[in-house]
């Protein structure tokens, strides 16, 4: 997909305008039979970028456009259905305030990809299943479900690893491990500097400063 580098999100890099290019480009290509998954994972991807900066009006063609091509198909298909439930797995929580329903949906997605063998992508929906169960306040069962997936490098879940940090070090820090949660938060500090991402940076910060602040530590 070619609105994603290594280096993240052309919109991360500020590059708006032809972000939206490409994924506007990508909306309107009809998917051949083989190349489905690959087309709905772009379109949860971009949705998931739009998103993760609260541009919520944005993305909703973009889950137009996903129904619509798993309505065309002809037969019943378990992977296009796990990548909509994965952009409602964040969707419904971030757009829409619904933390249970965005669970449900992450559960659904994971049976999806567990159900076609698509492995590399279990880790994503373990994330979002982490993310939710802490909105939720089921802290044991979060940092289960995040715990999981640290042995997948964050290259092989990509977008979804800044999610990731962000869950585990707010679990950690609820769960009243905060010195766990400085290690993690000043690690996501760390990673988001090397990234050369200012968004990435900006959450390292923010989560550094709010261990902080639940230790008492107010002047740093």
């Amino acid at each position: 997909v070619q609105f994603l580098n290594a280096d993240g999100s052309l919109l991360g890099q500020n590059r708006i305008d032809e972000f939206m290019s490409q994924l506007q480009l990508l909306q309107s290509v009809t998917p051949a039979p083989d190349a489905v998954g690959t087309v709905l994972f772009g379109l949860s991807a971009g949705a998931l970028i739009l998103d993760s900066g609260g541009h919520f009006e944005l993305s909703e063609g973009i889950v137009t456009r996903q129904r619509e091509i798993i309505a065309s198909l002809r037969n019943p298909s378990p992977l296009a259905s796990a990548w909509l439930n994965m952009t409602a797995a964040y969707r419904e929580t971030w757009a829409h305030e619904d933390p249970w329903l965005g669970l449900t949906c992450a559960r659904a997605s994971l049976e999806g990809f567990l159900e076609v063998g698509h492995l590399r992508s279990v880790a994503l929906a373990q994330v979002l299943m982490g993310m939710n169960l802490w909105f939720l306040g089921a802290l044991p069962e979060a940092e289960r479900a995040l715990r999981e997936t640290l042995h997948v490098v964050d290259d092989d879940i990509g977008l979804t690893a800044s999610t990731r940090r962000v869950s585990l070090v707010g679990v950690l820090a609820d769960s009243g491990a905060l010195d766990e949660a400085r290690i993690e938060a000043e690690r996501t500090l760390s990673t988001g500097r090397k990234s050369g991402l200012p968004a990435d940076e900006g959450r390292g910060h923010w989560l550094v400063a709010d261990v902080a602040r639940r230790a008492g530590e107010l002047d740093i």
